[in-house]
Order: structure tokens, then C-alpha cells, then sequence
């Protein structure tokens, strides 16, 4: 094999790398779709899920957040809130839990995290979720009426994993 050999080897390599994520592969998902298509039977999500929010310092806006999500879904029995507070120097937690009578039926946990950053808030709170769905916020998301309803439509379909 000579050098151009190689250099022409590396270059479709190299081309492929770039095309087969960007263009191929949602090429080839769009025909197996086509192909394949079965509508999804959508409906009301019945069973229980998890909001996961990590919040650092966010004092002045959580308290929209939580109640956001509690206008979010048409089940607020069946929805638990983690507030994974990251170290926060603001009385972010301490708000939230004042909320609690609030938010009812809403069950809301705050779990206090040591400053670590997001990801490793996230992964103090998680081994702790037992529900099917966990659906992920940000602190300063607002959730439109109805959203978490819609958001979990398909899954009322027994088929839809994911």
C-alpha cells in the first residue's frame, strides 16, 4: 500500500465520519420511518414521574419554577419535584421547602448537594427516583399549562419505551 493509498483511505474516513451523523444516519432513520411507520396511540400518561431540577443560587426564580410544574400537569398527585440544591448561598433550598404546603399534592423533595456543579447534583439525587419517567428542568424554565401531559402522551402507548 503506498502513501497516496493511505492518504485516500484516511480522507473517506475522515468524510464519512462527517457525513454519516450529519446526513446518512437521519437519511436512513427518515426511510425506516416510511418504511415502517405505525401511528402512536397517545393518550393520558397514568402513571407517577419525577421532576429533577439542580439549582445553584436561584433564590428569585424558583419559586415560578415549582409552580410552573405544578400547573404543568393535570395529575399533580402523581408528580414528585427534586430540587437538587448544588451548594446554594442564597437560601435556595430554604425557599423551596417553605413551598411545600403550597405545592401540595405535589410531593417535594429538596436534596441539600455540596457545591459540585450540575452533573454531580444530578447524580446525588438520582439513585433516589424510583418513577418510570424522570423529566429533566432547569431552575429558570417556566412550563406552560399542560405541557408534562402532553410531553408524556406517547408513553400511554405500551409500546413506546423511550
Amino acid at each position: 500500500m503506498t502513501m497516496s493509498d493511505v492518504g485516500l483511505v484516511l480522507a473517506i474516513v475522515a468524510v464519512s465520519g462527517v457525513l454519516y451523523p450529519h446526513l446518512l444516519y437521519p437519511l436512513l432513520l427518515w426511510g425506516v420511518h416510511r418504511i415502517f411507520r405505525r401511528p402512536i396511540v397517545g393518550g393520558p400518561y397514568i402513571g407517577d414521574i419525577t421532576v429533577v431540577i439542580a439549582a445553584f443560587n436561584e433564590v428569585d426564580i424558583i419559586p415560578d419554577c415549582l409552580r410552573s410544574i405544578k400547573g404543568a400537569t393535570s395529575a399533580p398527585e402523581r408528580v414528585t419535584i427534586v430540587l437538587a440544591d448544588d451548594g446554594s448561598t442564597d437560601g435556595t433550598a430554604d425557599i423551596a421547602e417553605s413551598m411545600q404546603q403550597e405545592l401540595a399534592p405535589v410531593n417535594l423533595v429538596v436534596r441539600r448537594c455540596g457545591r459540585g456543579g450540575k452533573n454531580s447534583a444530578l447524580r446525588a439525587v438520582l439513585p433516589a427516583v424510583t418513577t418510570d419517567i424522570v423529566v429533566f428542568t432547569d431552575a429558570d424554565c417556566r412550563l406552560a399549562a399542560g405541557y408534562i401531559g402532553q410531553l408524556l402522551g406517547p408513553f400511554a402507548d405500551s409500546s413506546v419505551g423511550a
